[in-house]
């Protein structure tokens, strides 16, 4: 098992996650400031 590779992306998949999570937030304010 390489696990540098494993945790560079599970690292990358926690970044979007956190991205997704982020934006999501953004719009729902965005929407109820409407």
């Amino acid at each position: 098992m390489n696990m540098t590779g494993n945790t560079l992306n599970f690292g990358n998949h926690g970044l979007i996650t956190q991205q997704i999570s982020y934006f999501k937030f953004g719009v729902t304010r965005l929407a109820r400031a409407q």
